[in-house]
């Protein structure tokens, strides 16, 4: 499985020992994770705080509003990076923010596209988001749920969709309760709605998993490492999806998009 989105690299309550244990036990329990170094709008003396993680096979970068020179990240090779958090900062404006792609942001998103780093689009909000389509040349949404089903501004519409489809992009559905479902706990089932839907109404082959573990107290119930993941899966086959499609939303389909050159 490969998960797109995992916040471990910045989870305050783990020593980096600790961390790097648990990196060693995924990649041995057969995970490919992208993990993210989660930024907050700190600047690159932060940034260089992890250096330990640029030893990481897919890492990405998340909320670089404090990074003023790109070339502060490239030491990282990030497979990806997000310009915000939920607000705004110097690139752009998140989810729960007002406003669009600066001229500061539409430069970062062409020096992505020089140097082969795809824009994770997860967390802008619309205007920016459409604005950042428009130039970016790979891209993603990294953890998200879906508007049609569960209304949020952290959830994508489609015509969202369609724009990351179009780009050849993927999405990382994420295990987030308040993007699945408006209950007060998340199931399997509320996980398995949303792929339902984007599969009747786009196909599976632009769908992938990412979490969001470590990132989020409020998870999907009796999900709570990867060593549970066969049960989506089993909940999927039993629906009649075939294997060929379940390993593509949760594996195949990222795997693709990242190894794409």
């Amino acid at each position: 499985m490969i998960d797109l989105h995992n916040d471990l690299i910045t989870y305050e309550n783990l020593t980096e020992n600790e961390k790097r244990r648990k990196i060693e036990k995924d990649l041995t329990d057969g995970a490919n994770v992208c993990y993210a170094l989660f930024l907050g709008g700190q600047n690159a003396r932060y940034l260089n705080s992890f250096s330990w993680a640029k030893s990481l096979k897919n890492l990405s970068i998340e909320d670089i509003g404090g990074i003023d020179d790109f070339v502060d990240i490239l030491p990282f090779s990030p497979k990806f990076i997000t310009l915000t958090w939920n607000g705004e900062n110097q690139y752009g404006a998140g989810a729960f923010a007002c406003g669009s792609l600066t001229k500061k942001g539409a430069d970062i998103i062409r020096l992505l596209n020089e140097n082969n780093i795809a824009l994770d689009m997860s967390h802008l909000n619309r205007e920016t988001f459409f604005d950042a389509i428009e130039i970016a040349e790979r891209v993603l949404v990294s953890h998200t749920c879906f508007d049609a089903v569960h209304p949020h501004k952290r959830n994508i519409t489609n015509e969202q969709i369609r724009a990351v489809i179009e780009k050849n992009g993927i999405i990382g559905l994420t295990f987030v309760r308040g993007f699945l479902t408006e209950k007060n706990s998340a199931s399997i089932d509320d996980l398995v709605k949303h792929i339902d839907y984007f599969c009747s109404k786009f196909s599976f082959r632009n769908l992938a998993i990412g979490t969001d573990f470590f990132g989020t107290d409020n998870g999907v119930v009796g999900i709570d490492d990867y060593s549970d993941f066969y049960k989506i899966e089993d909940r999927l086959k039993n629906l009649g999806y075939d294997k060929k499609v379940v390993d593509a939303i949760m594996c195949s389909n990222a795997e693709s998009f990242l190894s794409r050159k």
